[in-house]
């Protein structure tokens, strides 16, 4: 269940539809995003004024902004934001500026944008203190694959090749997985799982896309007594399942993977494109 959190809520959504962005260019901001956040945890206080994810090949990025002071924030409100607005934009297809406000207590808190690089923020400067700092992360670096044909293959995270993401497709003919309903599962599971300690074990997905036509499941591959995969991993593992997705998204189709670590399968899992039935059950 996506969290909720008391004395807040996403009071605005702005767009400018004159500003056109890339679709993956937003689904990889939003998602590295989050995972960058939620890996720093879920009721750590915020350490920046302002965050900006890109690339230097994107010609967008995502820009998070505290209105009031940091230290009054948490990470929590910019990671819940972030998920606001890609189940504002996603389902749309709206591929263009976006912009989502955040409220605490019905006072302007944290404003999470998709834009342009350059682009002036929504909001007017304030007086924040000087002490507070403004961080950068790269959206994204590439994965080291394979395979892209339907043999198995492996995602394997560049920056811990011990990490690897061992996978399987099933061949043409299955229910075809769109991106925009890939997207919006990756940032449900992302919101499911932000809560919990990344250090605490025993964690796994069951979660569907907007339109209920993708659904991501992982399991622990340990044991009631003795689980094997932390949340902070599998945080990890839908970041790197992303940056390998992307790269097949001409052909996504039903998926069987398996999570490794350091020589140990620590969890397992599948994505399956499926139709959903009359009203939505």
């Amino acid at each position: 269940m996506v969290p909720s959190i008391p004395d807040f809520r996403v009071v605005e959504y702005l767009e400018r539809r004159n500003h056109k962005l890339r679709q993956v260019e937003m689904d990889c901001n939003s998602i590295f995003a989050m995972v960058f956040l939620i890996k720093l945890g879920w009721e750590s206080p915020l350490l920046f004024r302002e965050l900006q994810v890109t690339t230097p090949e994107y010609q967008s990025e995502l820009m998070a902004r505290a209105e009031i002071e940091p230290e009054n924030l948490k990470n929590k409100h910019v990671i819940m934001v972030i998920h606001d607005l890609s189940l504002h934009f996603a389902p749309r297809n709206l591929f263009n500026y976006q912009s989502a406000l955040g409220s605490i207590q019905q006072r302007p808190a944290i404003r999470v944008t998709l834009q342009l690089k350059g682009t002036p923020l929504a909001s007017k400067q304030d007086t924040l203190p000087s002490n507070t700092t403004t961080g950068a992360i790269l959206a994204q670096n590439s994965i080291n694959m394979t395979s892209l044909s339907d043999v198995p293959g492996k995602f394997i995270d560049p920056e811990d090749p011990t990490f690897i993401i061992h996978y399987q497709r099933q061949p043409p003919g299955t229910q075809p997985i769109y991106i925009d309903s890939l997207f919006t599962t990756l940032i449900s599971a992302l919101a499911d799982l932000a809560p919990h300690d990344t250090n605490e074990l025993g964690a796994r997905v069951n979660s569907v896309g907007y339109d209920r036509s993708t659904r991501l499941v992982i399991l622990d591959a340990g044991t009631p007594e003795r689980p094997l995969l932390s949340y902070g991993r599998c945080v990890h593992a839908l970041g790197q399942l992303w940056r390998g997705l992307i790269e097949l998204r001409e052909g996504l189709r039903t998926m069987r993977f398996e999570i490794e670590y350091r020589g140990v399968k620590v969890g397992s899992g599948f994505m399956k494109g499926v139709v959903p039935s009359v009203g939505g059950e």
